[in-house]
């Protein structure tokens, strides 16, 4: 494995670690007689040791290239890059993407540039009669998409595809906007997509003191916090629609204070990512403002992956009880799978006829509900709800 990406010099460590890994396998194909058997060396692969590292890295390939797709593969994410300048390794040869796969939890890897993808000129049958000398691992010479077989050298491995990253990528979209219904993933936000409760009754809180005139305790709040602001507020004695809507005002002018506080679980990214490149619609249906909520998903770079935003209105009841416009969208689309972190949120899917995911990163409730829909991470519901939308 080559030197590590540093985040703070990764334009030029990429350069220089593509070029020189690349370059030493170049010349073993060459050595071996695979000049003639290769159209393109299509793209470069680096692997990670952990979630975290996975996605720190994808937040920060974003000045330098452009996300192909991010699709679930064998257990796991794989992130593809477009990037912004080809490096040119040869005269003759440039990269110009990056491949990215999150690591599967049953393995170990080290962290390193791992191998290469090259387009052959033919056949891959053609490629191994013409070197029956060499021993390619053919374990994917029969898959169904994107078919390979590969050759390891001391320095790295070398997969042979008859097609580019790209051109898969395209095919596979196509096949998905030709679908006369699109799958629907309606989520959560609050302590879901983002760790905020904490933040969250901190904006409350402040609304509330200065509505109430007199100070409230943090612990007050949290004691009579409730999924809804109309039921919320009523536990503080404030009933009244146009008062409810009042405060909703004054806690989206107090949740910018507090906003800097919430953060996105390890792995949130790639759910929403890979929905979106599985061709799935994102609802996002929450029980807060439309206002903070887009304004959060903006401020963490999640907006793109999301087709809309369920929020109160102060017109529809709230959780569990599901908007008529959600109903509608439930009822046409191909299938549909919730997820969620409440009690709330499971009678809402059970409302919408939707299969029901927990999320348990941020907190376990104690549901009733069959431990198979309890998951433990954000990549351990994407492959949950895979199941049901696929």
């Amino acid at each position: 494995m080559s030197q590590l990406l540093r985040l703070d010099q990764l334009a030029g460590d990429l350069e220089h670690g593509v070029r020189d890994f690349v370059s030493v396998l170049l010349a073993q194909l060459e050595v071996t007689g695979f000049a003639n058997d290769i159209t393109q060396v299509d793209h470069v692969c680096y692997r990670v040791a952990t979630v975290e590292r996975y996605e720190v890295l994808k937040a920060s390939l974003a000045p330098v290239a452009t996300l192909l797709s991010e699709a679930w593969i064998n257990g796991r994410p794989i992130a593809s890059y477009k990037l912004a300048a080809p490096i040119q390794v040869t005269s003759r040869v440039a990269v110009d993407v990056l491949e990215l796969p999150s690591p599967r939890a049953d393995a170990t890897y080290e962290e390193g540039f791992e191998h290469i993808e090259v387009v052959t000129a033919g056949a891959l049958e053609e490629l191994l009669a013409r070197h029956p000398e060499q021993a390619f691992d053919r374990r994917n010479l029969h898959a169904k998409v994107n078919r390979d077989v590969s050759l390891r050298f001391g320095c790295g491995l070398v997969k042979f595809h008859e097609a580019s990253l790209a051109q898969i990528i395209a095919a596979e979209q196509a096949v998905l906007a030709a679908r006369p219904s699109r799958p629907l993933a309606v989520i959560d936000f609050d302590d879901t997509v983002l760790v905020s409760r904490e933040p969250f009754l901190k904006a409350v809180q402040a609304a509330l003191a200065a509505w109430l005139g007199r100070p409230l305790d943090l612990d007050e709040v949290r004691a009579k916090a409730r999924p809804t602001f109309p039921d919320f507020f009523a536990n503080f004695g404030i009933q009244d629609a146009a008062a409810v809507q009042a405060l909703v005002a004054a806690f989206q002018t107090t949740w910018r204070r507090y906003a800097a506080e919430c953060r996105v679980p390890a792995g949130i990214p790639s759910l929403l990512s890979c929905l979106y490149s599985e061709g799935v619609d994102v609802h996002i249906w929450t029980a807060r403002d439309e206002g903070t909520t887009r304004e959060t998903l903006d401020g963490v770079g999640l907006s793109a992956f999301v087709t809309r935003i369920h929020a109160f209105d102060g017109k529809s009841p709230g959780k569990p009880v599901p908007p008529g416009e959600l109903a509608a969208v439930c009822r046409a689309a191909a299938s549909v799978v919730m997820l969620g972190d409440s009690l709330s949120d499971m009678v809402g899917a059970r409302a919408l006829g939707a299969a029901f995911v927990q999320a348990a990163w941020v907190h376990a409730s104690d549901l009733d509900v069959a431990p198979d829909v309890l998951c433990r991470t954000p990549l351990q519901a994407l492959a949950r709800m895979l199941t049901v939308l696929r």
